[in-house]
């Protein structure tokens, strides 16, 4: 995305927050638009700790065609599978 002009492995809440406002201030709607969906991506789909969200996520908001395709109901499952192994690895430690 050319609102990302550096390669990184992820991209925080923040940054994302700060590209969203300069669109809007250039009206530069299809960014706008992307932007968005990242944000959608890391608040309520693939939510974290730390609020990064992988530069995949960022690549593929690029190509809208991809992004529809992307089997997101395996995305989620997956990763709240992961989590709940996670927590369950966690819970075995405190007791």
């Amino acid at each position: 995305m050319s609102r990302f002009p550096k390669k990184k492995n992820t991209y925080g809440l923040k940054k994302i927050n700060r590209a969203l406002k300069q669109a809007n201030l250039e009206s530069h709607h299809v960014d706008i638009l992307r932007l968005n969906l990242l944000k959608i991506i890391l608040s309520f789909l693939l939510p974290n700790k730390g609020r990064n969200i992988e530069v995949k996520y960022v690549d593929l908001v690029d190509n809208l065609v991809e992004f529809n395709r992307l089997p997101w109901g395996e995305q989620v499952y997956n990763f709240l599978r992961s989590q709940m192994v996670k927590f369950g690895d966690y819970r075995s430690i405190a007791d």
